[in-house]
């Protein structure tokens, strides 16, 4: 019997009277019939490694600053020709700065004035950045 397990569960063996608990993220099991020869349960655990130890990148959001995952932010860039945008894949090529996916940020964002110092550029309170990350935001959440 092979048997393939993504989180933490309780598995037991029809063939013995005992169960077990395993809390692995994923890995494969493997019951070799060996009741009959009276001899114990072959357990093998292959342990993917990329889902082991993984590096997960921290950004910080330039409105609360509170520290997260770069996966939960959203990412703002201003590419080389100095204009700025939302840039929600993650792909373009500039300087970026991260704010959370929240309308309270990105209100904070223009109250201090935070893509100036995320930029390094001057950036007046008018720019048309804090409305398309307002949009955006609510496009998101409806």
């Amino acid at each position: 019997m092979n048997v393939l397990i993504h989180h933490a569960v309780s598995i037991s063996d029809p063939l013995t009277p005992s169960s077990f608990l395993l809390d692995i993220v994923t890995f494969s099991i493997y019951f070799l019939p060996t009741v009959f020869l009276n001899l114990p349960i072959k357990i093998q655990i292959d342990i993917k490694p990329d889902l082991v130890n993984r590096h997960v990148p921290l950004r910080t959001c330039l409105g609360c600053g509170t520290v997260r995952p770069k996966q939960e932010l959203l990412r703002l860039v201003r590419d080389p020709n100095g204009e700025m945008r939302v840039d929600a894949a993650g792909q373009l090529s500039g300087r970026g700065a991260y704010v959370c996916q929240r309308r309270e940020c990105a209100e904070l964002l223009r109250k201090k004035n935070a893509l100036q110092r995320g930029f390094r550029q001057k950036v007046s309170r008018d720019a048309a950045i804090y409305k398309e990350v307002i949009d955006y935001l609510n496009s998101q959440h409806e």
